[in-house]
């Protein structure tokens, strides 16, 4: 069966010893594309030059919610080339974080990558946590009708998963879905029309079961697509299928 992760940070120092490591280890395991996103300016430009490095590696940029303290902070995007992209994130809203940047800031630069985005008809990869109004508010803003865009590392309500499906989203789930006490998140991963869901890793972090607490890498990805496919009413096959092509669609790849 063929995969891709539509969310890993193979930028992430983590990895920096042998990116070409990990990159075969997941193509070993049938994991045949890579997403890698942006989180700063850094990051962002370390993601473009493994696109380049490896021809099933593909680059997002974005400065990342918790680091969205001043509108300035995100000047260096209008300096990307975004043909050389194949998304942008990522970004969005965090109100988790008592200690994170003011709302107001935080979503006039998540309006910025949506234009960014919208300039170059690229998908945009939201990080929504604690913000499901707040960023629903955005997206359904007459200036960003229309937008591709998924919802990465879903931990939204079956209920707001169907209402950013309506308005056109996709919705990533990570290797939380299969952690033993994530019930509501599986409600949602049951929701999620099939033409509409994706599957990620968020590596290194939120490792699946059977590896939970280990450091998460791209190849895992495998065992939270099959975990979809095992508890969703379709055929296994169907719904790995629909993962991948999914994945395909959204991202253009």
């Amino acid at each position: 069966m063929k995969y891709i992760d539509t969310h890993c940070h193979l930028n992430s120092k983590e990895y920096k010893n042998d990116y070409s490591l990990y990159v075969k280890e997941a193509n070993n395991h049938g994991v045949e594309k890579l997403i890698i996103p942006g989180t700063s300016k850094e990051d962002s430009l370390l993601a473009i030059e493994l696109s380049k490095e490896f021809s099933n590696v593909f680059a997002m940029v974005a400065l990342h919610p918790s680091y969205s303290w001043k509108l300035e902070d995100i000047d260096w995007l209008k300096t990307i080339d975004g043909n050389l992209l194949k998304g942008v994130g990522e970004t969005g809203i965090d109100l988790y974080w008592e200690s994170n940047p003011p709302l107001d800031v935080q979503t006039e630069i998540f309006k910025e990558h949506l234009r960014f985005a919208l300039k170059y008809d690229l998908p945009v990869a939201i990080h929504t946590r604690s913000a499901e109004q707040e960023t629903f508010d955005v997206l359904t803003d007459e200036e960003f009708k229309g937008i591709k865009f998924l919802i990465h590392c879903s931990t939204m309500s079956k209920e707001w998963v169907m209402r950013f499906v309506e308005i056109g989203g996709y919705i990533s789930f990570s290797g939380i879905v299969t952690f033993k006490n994530a019930n509501f998140i599986k409600e949602a991963a049951l929701a999620v029309p099939i033409d509409r869901i994706l599957s990620e890793t968020d590596a290194p972090y939120l490792t699946p079961v059977p590896f939970r607490g280990k450091m998460n890498k791209p190849e895992y990805v495998r065992f939270t697509a099959d975990y979809i496919a095992k508890i969703r009413k379709e055929k296994d096959e169907d719904v790995l299928k629909a993962l991948y092509n999914n994945a395909n669609r959204i991202f253009n790849i």
